[in-house]
């Protein structure tokens, strides 16, 4: 196929997750906040892990107005599974509430929450991974969202170069940066043997990612082009 039947083709799918995106939302498919996860759909299709960073005590990033990255990250989450649902994708989410985790052996209550994560990304030995979360920095003009993955696997970079690849297309065409090699400095990355990324959504020290983030229709979206990147990826494995 050329590369331009292959544009034709995301883009014809990214209308077509933007349309299921406002029909879900208008006959409330996903019930935002529900305790039950939706594990309804048949076990032998492909399941993505939705990871929603931090939780409970642990507030992540902080935003200049007092946003809490760990609430951007399961509003981001939610959205994401509800999409992933109405596309015939089964997803577990390590968490749908304010919480930390804490089933697995750990040291300390924050050793505990992210081996908790790695925990359930085992349980679904050919699942994919994908891990939300917010970014900070002491400069505020620092902007723009970032993919990251471990070297271990090369489906991890196959998979987080076709979604920062696409945020440039849909979303952010004026974000020149690439995914990244996180080289050993994200724990549950480099614990996870499935294909696994963990998205940096945007900074939450600048003031237009910030505004973005906390805008409920600009999740939206991202989560549309994020859901269309794992489903592009799905059907290419």
């Amino acid at each position: 196929m050329t590369k331009a039947g292959k544009i034709v083709i995301k883009v014809a799918l990214f209308s077509i997750v933007m349309s299921v995106t406002c029909v879900l939302l208008a006959l409330m498919f996903y019930k935002y906040g529900e305790t039950e996860q939706r594990e309804t759909l048949g076990p032998s299709l492909p399941v993505v892990v939705i990871d929603a960073g931090h939780g409970g005590a642990d507030g992540g990033a902080t935003g200049t107005d007092g946003t809490l990255e760990k609430n951007i990250n399961l509003e981001m989450a939610l959205t994401l599974g509800s999409i992933l649902n109405a596309n015939g994708i089964r997803t577990v989410l390590t968490r749908n509430e304010d919480t930390m985790l804490g089933s697995a052996v750990g040291t300390s209550k924050k050793m505990r929450d992210l081996l908790s994560r790695v925990e359930t990304a085992g349980k679904y030995p050919d699942c994919i991974f994908v891990s939300l979360h917010a970014n900070k920095y002491s400069d505020g003009k620092y902007k723009g969202l970032q993919v990251f993955y471990s070297d271990a696997n090369e489906q991890n970079r196959v998979l987080a170069n076709s979604l920062q690849d696409d945020v440039r297309t849909y979303l952010q065409p004026d974000n020149e940066r690439v995914a990244k090699d996180s080289k050993g400095t994200v724990f549950i990355l480099d614990r996870i043997s499935s294909p696994s990324v963990l998205i940096e959504c945007g900074f939450l020290s600048n003031e237009d990612d910030l505004r973005h983030l906390c805008d409920e229709n600009y999740r939206k979206e991202l989560c549309a082009v994020i859901s269309s990147a794992v489903i592009d990826f799905l059907n290419k494995t």
